[in-house]
């Protein structure tokens, strides 16, 4: 009965890492078994036996909406409104991909998740005082040498969430082949400042907190429409994501989904 829950859990993942990607990952840290292509799943058994799982499954809890402010008392409100200085910070018609905070980030630090075989832990910098740091599945792909020193795109407005008992601030974008073979960074230009926000031409708007990223499911929308083109460019719906030096490349996964 516990290997039929344990395999129904890594499949359900899988279906559920477009919506709740945080949630699916750490569903995958706990089974420690990375994911792999909805395609070559099995019906019956995918997880390799003598694997060692959590003991325990951890997930975040979220609140119901409007739950803390109906316990709040209702204030007396005056007849004249006074302005909202944050009113007009972020309009109603703000291209959606302005919402995430897309920024140059260099690995200047990679060691070993302690309790799982697919994430390497990081520090990046990407221009703060001091360098964030994430977790990535990609210890399978490459290895500690291949990770230190890679300059890459941090996803910054993602609200911080705990992988296998590992703080992750942020997230790095890769490309994935369609058929799951290829997996590789997205880079900026050698001369892309660390901590440069990247944009698309004709997009303008001030990136949100991490708290409206979750609760708007920025990431989510704006991940839907992240390719690479023929040209090896990184896109947002066809267009280039730039830098003041340039476009963001992948080496050769052309024509395949980014997160």
């Amino acid at each position: 009965i516990i290997r039929s829950v344990l395999e129904a859990l890594y499949i359900v993942a899988h279906f559920l890492s477009p919506f709740i990607p945080v949630t699916a990952q750490a569903m995958f840290v706990a089974l420690n078994t990375p994911p792999k292509a909805i395609r070559s799943l099995s019906s019956e058994l995918n997880l390799v036996t003598g694997t060692i799982v959590a003991k325990r499954f951890s997930f975040q809890k979220y609140p119901i909406p409007g739950q803390e402010e109906a316990k709040k008392p209702v204030p007396k409100v005056s007849a004249k409104k006074k302005k909202n200085p944050n009113q007009n910070k972020n309009a109603p018609d703000q291209p959606v991909f302005t919402k995430l905070d897309l920024r140059v980030g260099e690995i200047t630090k990679v060691w070993k998740h302690p309790l799982s075989e697919t994430l390497w832990c990081e520090e990046i910098d990407v221009g703060e005082d001091a360098p964030i740091q994430v977790c990535s599945g990609l210890q399978k792909v490459y290895t500690l040498e291949q990770m230190q020193g890679t300059r890459c795109i941090v996803v910054f407005n993602l609200k911080a969430s705990k992988l296998g008992g590992v703080l992750s601030s942020g997230m790095v974008l890769c490309a994935k082949s369609e058929d799951g073979s290829t997996v590789e960074f997205v880079t900026p230009p050698k001369d892309a400042k660390n901590g440069e926000r990247i944009f698309i031409e004709g997009a303008e708007g001030e990136a949100v907190s991490s708290a409206q990223v979750k609760k708007r499911k920025v990431w989510e929308e704006v991940s839907a429409k992240l390719r690479t083109n023929a040209e090896l460019q990184a896109t947002y719906d066809d267009s280039p994501l730039l830098t003041s030096a340039g476009p963001c490349t992948v080496k050769s996964a052309k024509d395949s989904p980014i997160s």
